[in-house]
């Protein structure tokens, strides 16, 4: 929000190394810099809007690497099978 150029440089820097970032600005998503606008934002209208969608965010993301995990697993069992 507000185009802050430290906040741009440490998300250009997350995105350069494949890190898991959640955008979210109260602002209009047209009114971001037009370089993140590819990106995925997310945008809140009250600090309860900003907690819930932070606290649905971090859920999926904690499914979604519980779910990673797991195949990791089951394929490492799988190719120790093989192996043996």
């Amino acid at each position: 929000t507000n185009h802050n150029p430290n906040v741009l440089l440490e998300l250009g820097i997350a995105v350069q190394l494949n890190k898991n970032i959640l955008i979210v600005t109260s602002q209009d998503i047209k009114d971001l810099p037009f370089d993140i606008r590819g990106l995925e934002a997310k945008q809140y209208r009250t600090k309860d809007d900003l907690q819930k969608l932070i606290e649905k965010e971090i859920q999926i993301f904690i499914r979604k690497s519980l779910a990673q995990r797991r195949r990791r697993s089951r394929n490492k069992l799988t190719n120790s099978r093989r192996a043996a």
